[in-house]
C-alpha cells in the first residue's frame, strides 16, 4: 500500500511522463514535418490541428503534474522545496519548466495570430517571420530538453531519495525511458537534416520539408 506521498508522487510521474514522452514530442514532430505535401502538391493543414490538440493536452497534463507534485511535497511537510535544506534540482527544474510550458502556450497563440500576410489561415504557407514564431520554435525545443532532464532527475534521483520506501526506479523503466526518448529525437533530427538538404537542392516529388527556422513554424 503506497503512502499518501508516494501515491501522489506516482500520479505526478505518470502525468509528467505522458506529456514529456508522448504528447509534447508528437506535437513537436507534427510541426517539424508540417510541410509534407499531399499528393495534389498542397501542404496539409492537419498538422496544425494536431499541434494544437496535443499541446493543449500537454499543458493540462503539466499543470496536473505540477499540482500533484506540490501535493506530494505538502504531505511530507517539507515546505515548497524550492529553497532551504530540502531544496533540490528536481523541484527547481519543475518550477522552471512549468513556467516555460505556460509561456510556450501564450507564445503559440501569439505566433498563430501574428502570421505573415502571405500565410494562409493556419500558417501552413507563406513567409511570415514574426519574432514570436521563431522564439516559439526555439523555446519549444529548449523546454522539451529541460522536461526530459526533469523527468530523468525525478526517476533517477528524486524517487529513490524521497519515496517513503526509498525504492530504486527499476532498471527496465530507466532503459524504457531512454528508448522512448530516442525515437522522437532521432525522428526530429532526421527531419531537420532533410530540411537542410532540401534547402541545398530541390526535393523530389511532392515531398518538401520546412526550413529549420521558417517564420511560421510552430513547436
Amino acid at each position: 500500500m503506497l503512502s499518501s506521498h508516494d501515491a501522489l508522487a506516482a500520479a505526478h510521474a505518470a502525468c509528467a511522463c505522458i506529456a514529456v514522452l508522448f504528447t509534447i514530442p508528437l506535437a513537436l514532430l507534427a510541426a517539424r514535418f508540417k510541410a509534407n505535401s499531399t499528393p495534389n502538391g498542397k501542404s496539409s493543414s492537419s498538422w496544425f490541428r494536431w499541434h494544437v490538440v496535443l499541446n493543449t493536452l500537454s499543458v493540462l497534463l503539466i499543470i496536473l503534474a505540477f499540482g500533484l507534485g506540490m501535493g506530494a511535497v505538502a504531505t511530507a511537510n517539507a515546505g515548497t522545496q524550492y529553497s532551504g535544506p530540502d531544496s533540490d534540482i528536481h523541484h527547481k527544474l519543475g518550477l522552471s519548466v512549468f513556467i516555460l510550458v505556460l509561456l510556450q502556450a501564450l507564445l503559440g497563440a501569439l505566433a498563430h495570430f501574428t502570421r505573415g500576410r502571405a500565410s494562409d489561415k493556419h500558417g501552413t504557407n507563406g513567409t511570415g517571420k514574426h519574432w514570436s514564431r521563431k522564439l516559439h520554435m526555439v523555446l519549444g525545443i529548449a523546454t522539451l530538453g529541460l522536461l526530459y532532464w526533469t523527468v530523468w532527475e525525478g526517476m533517477h534521483i528524486e524517487w529513490p531519495s524521497m519515496s517513503s520506501t526509498l525504492t530504486e526506479t527499476p532498471q527496465s523503466v530507466q532503459i524504457l525511458f531512454w528508448i522512448i526518448f530516442l525515437v522522437p529525437v532521432l525522428a526530429y533530427l532526421i527531419g531537420a537534416g532533410t530540411s537542410v538538404l532540401c534547402q541545398l537542392q530541390p526535393c523530389s516529388g511532392h515531398y518538401h520539408q520546412a526550413p529549420l527556422l521558417q517564420g511560421n513554424a510552430k513547436v
